[in-house]
């Protein structure tokens, strides 16, 4: 019996929807930016890890093959042969039975073979590294505008395929496409380095809690990335909203009236102002109704039941403008190199 094999090469691959034809032609032009940025190998450290740190994930787009198509995203929604597909890969050493061992119910060290301590540490490895990968997938979403969506994915280790669906879905492309429609997304020009580098600078992301209102924000955020698409009128809109008022609300005062007046200041410009104002209103309204009991709803099981437009607007709407407001929030924050969005009221004579 030969030597234990104490290295590993992993990769994981991530099929993308392509650019559909209902997509707006900047979110069309997003994505074949991101295409180009990714065509050259970039690097970004693990973070998060339980036994690893630092230690450097190469990220690269390459183009979907016949036999990658076959063999691992059959089922993939619009992917087709050519195609964009995302992939991250690292070479990884065992670090050794010191550092990565397990232990019994009472936290004490189980002591095992060099062979069974290895196996388990590549088992792990998918687990281990998901939260720098989903991490950086957060960051593409906000570089790229929602552009960036993984449809499927597989983990391959050492050339034989062991993991598959570690992604995760979000609403936040339609959120964007949402404001855009009513030009209401204006540009904001930040490089993805710098959104990758400030995803990874913030607290609660890797370790701890967030600490100043721009991590929150970001972590709300995290939030809306969910493995199976949410089928509720709330969830959504609660937790961006949430984000949004880590950035722009202080207690003791109404939420509405300083999300009018802020977000009026910050975007008034190239936002028409009535409309801001009243989708700001209509959300909060719909969000209170619904988490204070007092909006008519019906039963969760009749949900395939055709319901009235008027009611599928007021969920759909809130919900799209609140999600766009918070990415188009964090663009500013992060090309302003901001923790928070600091306002002064000023009185004039």
């Amino acid at each position: 019996m030969g030597p234990v094999q104490t290295s590993t090469k992993l990769k994981t691959l991530f099929s993308l929807y392509p650019p559909l034809q209902s997509d707006s032609q900047v979110a069309t032009n997003l994505y074949n930016q991101f295409i180009t940025d990714f065509r050259s190998a970039r690097t970004t450290p693990i973070r998060g890890s339980f036994v690893h740190d630092g230690e450097l994930l190469t990220v690269t787009v390459r183009a979907c093959t016949a036999s990658q198509k076959k063999r691992y995203f059959i089922k993939a929604p619009f992917l087709q042969v050519g195609d964009a597909i995302l992939e991250f890969s690292v070479k990884l050493d065992f670090p050794g039975q010191d550092i990565f061992f397990r232990t019994d119910h009472l936290g004490n060290k189980i002591v095992g073979t060099l062979e069974n301590s290895v196996a388990y540490w590549k088992s792990f490895l998918s687990i281990d590294l998901d939260v720098t990968i989903q991490s950086y997938l957060c960051a593409l979403t906000i570089a790229y505008q929602g552009a960036v969506r993984p449809t499927g994915n597989v983990w391959i280790q050492d050339g034989s395929q062991y993991r598959t669906d570690r992604y995760h879905w979000s609403i936040i492309h339609e959120a964007v496409e949402f404001l855009r429609e009513k030009n209401a997304f204006p540009e904001i020009n930040v490089e993805v380095d710098r959104i990758v580098f400030w995803t990874f600078s913030q607290n609660g992301l890797f370790d701890g809690y967030s600490d100043t209102p721009a991590s929150r924000a970001l972590n709300y955020f995290t939030r809306l990335f969910v493995k199976n698409l949410r089928n509720d009128e709330l969830s959504d809109l609660v937790w961006a909203l949430a984000g949004v008022e880590a950035l722009l609300v202080d207690a003791g005062r109404s939420s509405v009236g300083q999300l009018k007046e802020k977000l009026g200041t910050l975007f008034g410009d190239s936002i028409d102002r009535p409309w801001l104002s009243r989708m700001i209103a209509d959300a909060y309204n719909f969000r209170s109704r619904m988490v204070h009991g007092d909006r008519q709803i019906r039963s969760f099981f009749r949900d395939d039941e055709d319901g009235s437009k008027k009611r599928f607007d007021e969920e759909y709407n809130s919900c799209m403008f609140a999600v766009g407001i918070l990415v188009l929030l964090l663009r500013f924050v992060i090309s302003k190199n901001m923790t928070e969005i600091p306002f002064k009221t000023v009185l004039n004579d």
